[in-house]
């Protein structure tokens, strides 16, 4: 016997939904996303990873108000101007909207009569890198920069990192490609001794950027106490960021985030994430490191460069 359910109308209109024409207006549950053009501050002395990530100058389901002042604020949208002040209420009137319904969103196509009238270039990519919306005026504005930002669904992120390198790979036509080697990969031995934190909760990623120096750019380990890398993801997603995922074998094995100039890699506490059998846990870094320490000098003792065969073609 087979059984069918009707699928709830809401499902089937979250389909296929264009991300040119959705109107942004999550800006209460999403604040940032781990997108390699976005830099990302979190307020360390706040108690909590989520308060941390707020900012209190936006304003809820306003995305693409709070992208205009968070791009412009301190220049054309500037409040202290003696002339051709631009205010809030400026802009709703330029975009035909009310205190009311800008609580509903814009689109892109909605939110374009701003750089239409103030001659702005804008360029909107998706998640996945893709350019899919640009905009040219025909007498540009050079005294402001184009805004750059991402849309990841019904919400739209500033782009404020390295600017430069996504523009010269979209305006060139520069693809990101897959590339497949034929041969088997061996990763070079690592330097340094494994070097992994240990957390429970999201909000104790605070006290470790408390605690590290922030003079430069930093790689940071963890491994969360119950291997349980699902209730990481959604403290991370209630807390408003939505971070890179890795999945091995239908589990997730990286978790991967960068605030503050440190980006933090969470690993599944399996020393072989692609293995289906088998689990591993212990509730201390000191014991997963020397774990870690271990595989690692074992897979590098079995594994050596020298030892690969090479064939010419001619011999295959």
């Amino acid at each position: 016997m087979i059984a069918y359910k009707e699928k709830p109308k809401a499902d089937l209109k979250a389909e296929g939904l264009d991300p040119k024409r959705t109107r942004k207006r999550a800006s209460a549950e999403k604040v940032a996303i781990q997108f390699r053009y976005c830099s990302h501050v979190l307020d360390t002395t706040k108690p909590t990873f989520r308060e941390a990530l707020r900012r209190g100058e936006h304003r809820e389901h306003e995305c693409w108000i709070n992208a205009l002042f968070d791009a412009y604020g301190k220049k054309l949208l500037r409040p202290d101007k003696t002339q051709n002040l631009i205010t809030r209420e400026t802009i709703l009137k330029l975009l035909g909207r009310t205190e009311e319904d800008i609580k509903d969103g814009l689109t892109i196509e909605e939110v374009l009569p701003f750089f239409q009238k103030y001659k702005l270039k804008l360029r909107v990519y998706d998640v996945f890198y893709n350019l899919i919306f640009k905009y040219d005026p025909e007498v540009l504005n050079n005294n402001n920069p184009p805004l750059y930002c991402v849309a990841d669904g019904d919400h739209i992120y500033v782009l404020d990192k390295d600017i430069e390198s996504i523009a010269q790979k979209t305006e060139d036509g520069e693809d990101y490609k897959v590339v497949a080697n034929s041969n088997f990969h061996i990763a070079d031995k690592p330097a340094q001794k494994a070097d992994h934190r240990l957390i429970e909760h999201i909000d104790e990623l605070l006290e470790i950027l408390r605690t590290t120096p922030g003079d430069q750019e930093k790689l940071i380990h963890v491994i969360q106490k119950q291997d349980n890398l699902e209730a990481i993801v959604w403290q991370l997603y209630e807390a408003g960021f939505r971070p890179n995922i890795k999945y091995a074998t239908g589990k997730i094995s990286w978790i991967t985030l960068t605030v503050n100039d440190c980006t933090f890699v969470i690993r599944s506490q399996q020393l072989i994430d692609w293995a289906i059998d088998g689990t591993l846990q212990v509730e201390s870094a000191e014991v997963f490191n020397r774990m870690l320490d271990a595989k690692n000098e074992f897979y590098y003792q079995v594994f050596k460069a020298e030892h690969r065969s090479y064939y010419t073609p001619r011999g295959l």
